[in-house]
């Protein structure tokens, strides 16, 4: 009996079918390698906020933070530039592939040289709590809600994260952003940390469609790019309001 071979249109049929179930399932499959690299940072912040739990239980209920720029280790100076709080957890990490989050790229940050042997980070740390030059906010006990305060974050080029604008009448960043929400430039950091939204001119792309964020209580939780806000940010401390809060005095939002 002769076997009938397939016509073109079957195979042009079988073809289509499998483009139109590789266009519906290639995004699902992408989304839930994005989402296993969300919980795989989650992790690494975790990982993060044991190590500054352990930190503060052996120096007296201190964050870890330095009083001066550059790092206080000699041989993290002038390479790593704010890297030092990194420098501090280390005892309590034992490794530096906790600095790399899985969604993010893997370039070295600008200030530290191609070829320098310390390690890609892709996380940052509230300002306002590392360089306390009078101890303000060294403490838990200084800042009036630890649980929504901000400590570490994923954060663009491995910065320091803050409340506030730099060259803020070109910075014009926020209006690039779906929700046209103006925020700082310092927050734009944390909230769209794939991107360079904190400099002029810098791109907007957020990481996970959110940040994973280490609180100064030491919990770790995820934050959704919609509920990152600011209000009055270029007032007193006291007066501005933050979701979440970086400076320690501000309100957070309702």
């Amino acid at each position: 009996m002769k076997r009938r071979a397939f016509t073109l249109i079957e195979l042009l049929v079988v073809i289509a079918i499998i483009a139109i179930l590789a266009a519906i399932l290639f995004p699902v499959f992408a989304k839930a390698r994005e989402k296993a690299r969300q919980s795989a940072c989650l992790s690494n912040v975790k990982q993060m906020a044991f190590a500054v739990h352990s930190y503060m239980n052996d120096w007296d209920n201190c964050y870890p933070s330095s009083a001066r720029y550059p790092t206080p280790d000699p041989k993290w100076d002038n390479v790593y530039g704010y890297g030092f709080w990194m420098w501090l957890l280390q005892p309590y990490m034992k490794t530096y592939d906790v600095y790399r989050c899985p969604s993010a790229p893997h370039n070295k940050p600008v200030w530290l040289p191609e070829n320098s042997p310390y390690p890609v980070a892709n996380y940052g740390y509230n300002e306002y709590i590392v360089y306390t030059t009078d101890r303000e906010f060294n403490t838990e006990s200084n800042i009036p809600l630890p649980s929504q305060t901000a400590l570490i974050a994923d954060c663009f080029n491995a910065a320091l994260f803050h409340d506030w604008g730099e060259n803020e009448d070109d910075n014009t960043n926020w209006t690039k952003a779906p929700d046209k929400k103006r925020l700082p430039s310092g927050i734009l950091r944390i909230k769209y940390a794939n991107g360079n939204g904190g400099v002029p001119g810098g791109t907007l792309k957020s990481r996970h469609e959110g940040s994973n964020i280490v609180y100064c209580d030491a919990h770790a939780a995820f934050m959704p790019v919609g509920r990152f806000d600011a209000v009055n940010w270029t007032g007193e401390p006291t007066q501005r309001l933050e979701r979440p809060i970086i400076h320690p005095l501000a309100k957070p939002m309702p």
